[in-house]
């Protein structure tokens, strides 16, 4: 069964039901099919055929929504892209994969010759001028090429992953048999949809399950998050850590109450320990981790002990096997610290285009994620960080994360970032990229003495930079690389 069979399969159960919420617009099921088979047949007017690729940089809302489904209807593949790139960063992605068609936000300023061969279509209202809603339909194979994502680039070049609509969907079905998804679920979607944890944990959870999909389509706000998780009743909230951090410490004339809240989860980065204390205390829920990445989309999700393990990302979803092994391929025991491995029907088998990199990170039948952790007595699954991220000062190993919890206890450090830059003696040496608060004023010499009182010498940072913001993804992943740029 395609993608889009199985959302037929359910709008057909219930054609009356409110589906998908944005702003002051409701959709039925019923309406958002009809919407769907519009788009695809505007896009068989414009002569996109099963196989070719349809790029779509378009915000989280009702045109994202139809494109994605009508590209799987016809058997096309969906390469969805942030809506904030510029002209120049959408080029890089464009000529990678040549898309017969690109869907652009008409907030977008750029040119349509940028686009190559691709016929541009400034929104998928294009479904409006199509006056049926029939469409021809095409076979779907379901282990054809059905989506291409990149992978966030946060110290490198980014890298194009390719999954069939049979992954999807199985990511999906064991998903759902994780966090026991039903039709009566309301899921509020903040997280952008474009990428691999908006996508799966919002859209697709929503619609396939035949639940409610809510769109907050502004740029995240606590108060009016807050406010729509109470008034409508939202029973899955899937956020990112800074998103719960802003909710924990934002002041509220009114406590909102959250009781319709059955699962809450963090993904995207590290939750800090504080953040989901903090979030329980002041509302009596836990937050639940969960682990993925555009590889392989959801590997676990701690939905067995939140409370007591909040640093777990728990028990992988069904389907999918973890194992945690040394530099040498070796499976560690329980508790043990080394780079986590994984195996599931859901993963892309490679990098498209990227020999030598596929080569690094799929073996055995494995895909390498390259984060460091390890695995408890029960099978809960840690994560520490990321194996290329630790520092090689000198012959001397450092961990970048253990710096940062001395820096962050100083008063004037309000958040620092520690990476490694290539020094020509030492091999790397440590900078820090400190945001200051703006209440309390010191130099870079007092917070090397600060960090001297703490730290043997060589996790000392030789380079301390002040910036205004750290960089990082639509999903709060830090992004090293313009870090270490601005050295």
């Amino acid at each position: 069964m395609s993608i889009y069979t199985r959302l037929r399969t359910v709008a057909e159960a219930n054609p009356e039901k409110p589906a998908v919420i944005a702003d002051d617009t409701s959709l039925t099921y019923a309406q958002l099919i009809d919407g769907i088979e519009r788009c695809a047949r505007g896009m068989t007017e414009l002569d996109c055929g099963s196989g070719d690729a349809i790029a779509v940089a378009l915000p989280s809302g009702l045109d994202f929504i139809h494109t994605v489904f009508a590209a799987f209807a016809q058997n096309c593949i969906l390469v969805p892209l942030n809506p904030g790139f510029r002209e120049a960063e959408l080029r890089r992605y464009l000529d990678s994969v040549k898309p017969r068609l690109v869907f652009l936000s008409p907030e977008l300023e750029c040119s349509t010759e940028f686009a190559g061969s691709a016929a541009v279509v400034r929104c998928a209202d294009l479904a409006r001028a199509v006056e049926s809603a029939g469409v021809t339909r095409r076979p779907v194979d379901g282990d054809s090429p059905a989506i291409q994502m990149f992978t966030s680039g946060s110290t490198g070049e980014s890298k194009r992953v390719t999954r069939t609509q049979n992954q999807l969907l199985m990511e999906f079905d064991a998903l759902s048999a994780s966090i026991a998804l039903s039709p009566r679920d309301r899921i509020l979607a903040a997280v952008p949809l474009f990428h691999a944890y908006g996508f799966g944990n919002a859209l697709m959870a929503a619609l396939l399950s035949g639940g409610q999909l809510y769109l907050s389509t502004t740029e995240f706000n606590p108060r009016k998050v807050a406010s729509a998780l109470a008034e409508l009743q939202i029973t899955m909230f899937p956020g990112v850590p800074f998103m719960f951090k802003m909710l924990s410490e934002t002041r509220f004339s009114r406590p909102p109450s959250f009781a319709s809240l059955r699962l809450t989860m963090s993904a995207g980065a590290p939750l800090p320990e504080a953040v989901a204390q903090r979030f329980q205390e002041r509302f009596s829920i836990p937050i639940s981790q969960q682990y993925g990445c555009t590889e392989v989309g959801t590997i676990a999700v701690n939905t067995q002990s939140p409370v007591a393990k909040p640093t777990s990302v728990g028990l992988p979803i069904p389907g999918c096997q973890l194992e945690v092994r040394d530099e040498s391929g070796r499976v560690v025991p329980a508790g043990e610290l080394g780079e986590v491995w994984v195996k599931s029907r859901t993963m892309a088998t490679c990098y498209d285009s990227a020999a030598d990199a596929t080569s690094k990170s799929f073996r055995d039948g494995f895909f390498c994620a390259g984060d460091q952790g390890y695995v408890d007595d029960q099978g809960l699954l840690f994560v520490t960080g990321r194996k290329n991220l630790v520092i090689n000062v000198g012959g001397f190993k450092v961990d970048p994360s253990e710096v940062e919890q001395v820096l962050r206890k100083h008063p004037s450090v309000q958040d620092v970032v520690v990476l490694g830059v290539t020094h020509p003696q030492y091999g790397e040496q440590l900078k820090a990229a400190v945001v200051p608060n703006p209440q309390a004023l010191c130099s870079a010499d007092d917070l090397r003495a600060f960090a001297e009182g703490q730290l043997v010498d060589y996790k000392v940072p030789t380079l301390i930079e002040f910036i205004r913001e750290i960089p990082t993804s639509p999903v709060g992943k830090i992004l090293r690389k313009y870090l270490a740029e601005s050295h």
